[in-house]
Formats: structure tokens, sequence, C-alpha cells
């Protein structure tokens, strides 16, 4: 497995990049973990709505095409990765 350290970024831009990497691998595209900084932001899953996140306060709320409704992400981000690789 490569690590990949992006260092601070905005979280639009590095969900982009994992959104990119994701679609172009294959089969022989070795694992990466990236390790990324980001501001803080809530996620809004396509089953979210904005009356579940309550009082956000300075915090942006992130519209993603994942599922799930709300939330901030953290560790469980890294298994996702792992589980979207092809086989």
């Amino acid at each position: 497995m490569r690590r990949v350290d992006w260092g601070r970024c905005s979280y639009d831009g590095m969900e982009a990049r994992m959104q990119a990497f994701t679609q172009q691998r294959t089969a022989h595209t070795p694992d990466e973990l990236w390790m990324v900084e980001h501001e803080p932001v809530f996620t809004q899953g396509v089953a979210g709505r904005p009356d579940h996140v309550l009082s956000p306060g300075t915090i942006p709320v992130v519209a993603t095409r994942r599922g799930g409704q709300a939330g901030i992400p953290r560790l469980p981000e890294v298994r996702r990765l792992l589980k979207s690789r092809p086989r």
C-alpha cells in the first residue's frame, strides 16, 4: 500500500481527487492510504435533510453523493476507501 501525504486541503478539493482516483483505478492500481487534514465540515448524504444538522454554527454543511444522513468525516473514511477498490 502506498501512503500519500496531502497535507491540509479543502474538503471539496480532496473529495474531487478521491472520486477521480476511484473512477480511474483498475484491478492493477496499488492501494493508497491518503493522509489529509481539512477544515471541519458536516457532510450531508443523499438520505440527509437540512433538519438533520440542528446547529452547525460556523461549520459548513457539505452535500455529498454518498449514502447516509449527516456526519463528521473521521477515521472510518479509511475503511470506505479500502472497500471501494476493485477486486
